[in-house]
């Protein structure tokens, strides 16, 4: 692949604190095309966001040190504006979820994921 092509790449963050999570999206991500980097830490995908063109992020919700709700507090104060697929493994979805809708953020899968789901999500998230 030429560098042109290589810019032209839609840069997928996946943040969640569980390495196969991680890594089944990171592969299945770029068997579609897509750039990806993978983090563990809520307060690292912040640090990415800020440095680096996102143009999609998947956020698991429960993760420890920075939660997934910190991550979208803390977008919301630096103004980064980036479309967003939350992932979680509570079926319990009162409460923190209803304040999640409530920052604009509606697709909430829950785990196990299913990869084309998530795929069709980010497709319609990015425009392609």
């Amino acid at each position: 692949m030429n560098t042109n092509e290589e810019s032209m790449k839609k840069h997928i963050l996946v943040v969640d604190d569980e390495k196969e999570i991680r890594d089944i999206l990171e592969t299945f991500l770029e068997k579609h095309g897509y750039t990806v980097t993978a983090t563990e830490n809520g307060a690292q995908a912040v640090d990415i966001m800020e440095s680096t063109k996102v143009d999609c992020m998947i956020l698991d919700m429960r993760m420890p040190e920075t939660s997934g709700q910190s991550v979208l507090k803390k977008m919301a104060q630096k103004g980064i504006a980036v479309p967003v697929i939350i992932l979680t493994g509570s079926q319990d979805v009162s409460g923190n979820f209803l304040e999640i809708q409530e920052m604009g953020y509606e697709d909430i899968l829950f785990k196990p994921i299913d990869l084309n789901v998530i795929l069709e999500l980010i497709q319609k998230k990015i425009g392609e």
